[in-house]
């Protein structure tokens, strides 16, 4: 729906978020949309009632579909609200002044590397449970913050969602330190600043690793922390949606191009191992496609676990574009299950000697066929 927000006035709102929401989240969102002043009036009747005053210059908007109901508050309320403010501030001169609690956490510089405009982030008690459906509505609000004017699909969604659970499992999997983040997309700030392992203010250390033609190689990296579960999926958003990784990639609802993209955005390393018998792919033979491809294959798990747990139908899937992930056997070599796509890892061993022994005159319909009879995977 359009309304014409007026400079200066004040509106309520209602909002549709689930009753366990944290009040502490509805300010910073509002805020960045526009708002100031913003008080939490109370849960009444399913939503949520939120009052603010439009700090910006009068516009006609169209209002986030998470907003049930927009209006402005008449002169004649107002007027009665700021009686009720002046009695107050009257009881408060009578009464001896109530000492305001202060925060003792220093405000963060920005984290560098960090999505810009996140709220300063500070570790507090371990984060709650919360439902798939809680955090689906929560991504309607963070998106409207991190991509105002710009609409999104469920295929959108899921993907970026996806993320989000198979990194932390919407970041509850964390141990300590990052216990309560509320870092959804594993989002690092950086490496570690001294030997003793020490990170900037608004990050943790937490271990790694990442994989090498030698093997996989572990290391401690800074991580970012959120003050919520709604500053934490912005944060993934914004993470997730950029350079490589384009809004027709996202709305494909194929997880091959939405992993390949952020393998280019360098989002993510892979898993590879150097002795076997393993399910993993070994490290003599692991490329930017082949991390690619693990990469959907675990969205994949994690868009069917979340499709199931918020109650909507599985929109993405695997397109297979980026062919399967090997196994390792005993001897550190790679197991297909089937052959290899044209242009994944394979090593050819002197094809043109190995021809020519055979006495094979390749025709060019039959060239394939010799050249896959041919390869060794090492």
């Amino acid at each position: 729906m359009n309304v014409e927000l007026v400079e200066g006035e004040t509106y309520t709102a209602k909002l549709r978020l689930p009753s366990d929401t944290s009040q502490a989240e509805f300010a910073p969102a509002l805020e960045v949309l526009g708002f100031a002043d913003v008080e939490v009036v109370g849960y009444r009747g399913g939503l949520w009632v939120v009052r603010g005053r439009w700090a910006g210059a009068s516009v006609v908007a169209d209002v986030p579909e998470v907003v049930a109901e927009l209006r402005a508050v008449s002169k004649k309320t107002s007027k009665r609200q700021e009686a009720k403010e002046t009695r107050k501030q009257g009881e408060n001169v009578k009464r001896a002044p109530r000492q305001e609690k202060t925060s003792t956490i220093a405000r963060p510089p920005p984290r560098k590397g960090a999505p810009a405009g996140d709220p300063d982030p500070a570790l507090t008690a371990p984060a709650p449970p919360i439902s798939q459906v809680h955090v689906n509505e929560l991504f309607k609000l963070a998106w409207d913050m991190r991509k105002p004017g710009e609409s999104y699909t469920p295929r959108m969604m899921q993907a970026i969602l996806s993320v989000g659970w198979h990194e932390t499992a919407n970041a509850r999997g964390w141990k300590d330190p990052m216990r309560g983040s509320y870092n959804y997309g594993a989002i690092q700030c950086g490496h570690v600043q001294n030997k003793d392992g020490e990170c900037y203010s608004g990050c943790q250390p937490y271990g790694d690793s990442r994989p090498t033609p030698q093997g996989q190689v572990a290391y401690k990296a800074c991580f970012a922390t959120y003050q919520s579960d709604l500053a934490g999926i912005a944060a993934l958003i914004s993470t997730v949606y950029t350079g490589k990784v384009t809004r027709a990639d996202l709305d494909s609802g194929d997880l091959d191009r939405v992993a390949l993209g952020m393998r280019r955005n360098y989002y993510f390393g892979g898993i590879c191992t150097k002795k076997g018998p393993s399910s993993l792919p070994p490290c003599s033979v692991f490329d930017d496609k082949m991390a690619a491809a693990q990469y959907a294959n675990a969205l994949e798990k994690a868009a069917i676990v979340i499709a199931r747990n918020g109650g909507t139908p599985l929109v993405v899937r695997r397109s297979g574009r980026l062919g399967e992930v090997p196994s390792t056997d005993a001897q550190g070599r790679p197991v297909w299950r089937s052959r290899p796509p044209l242009g994944g890892t394979v090593h050819l061993v002197s094809v043109g000697l190995f021809l020519t022994a055979a006495g094979v005159l390749a025709s060019a319909l039959d060239v394939e066929v010799w050249l896959w009879q041919l390869m060794i995977w090492v």
